[in-house]
């Protein structure tokens, strides 16, 4: 494959997200921080007020509440977090 045929497949194909365990509300603010169009991309402060990322801050301050004086059982807690399968 050569540069030209590879940069319309770039431009022709859209991430898919098949087979995947992503969420759908994960898959949404992939495909919106990945759009190939700059306006339909999301800028800084949507992607921050994303509600996946909303969910992602809220997981990690529920974490940190609960464990801030035992910072070794706040590590392990925060790496063993998993977002539900609704989100």
């Amino acid at each position: 494959m050569n540069i030209t045929e590879y940069n319309k497949k770039l431009i022709s194909i859209e991430p898919s997200y098949e087979g995947n365990t992503i969420t759908k509300c994960c898959q949404d603010f992939l495909s919106r921080c990945l759009s190939k169009k700059i306006k339909k991309r999301m800028s800084i402060n949507e992607a921050i007020n994303h509600p996946w990322i909303i969910k992602i801050k809220e997981k990690v301050n529920d974490i940190v509440s609960k464990f801030e004086s035992d910072p070794d059982k706040m590590i392990i807690e925060l790496n063993k977090a998993r977002l539900d399968d609704s989100f």
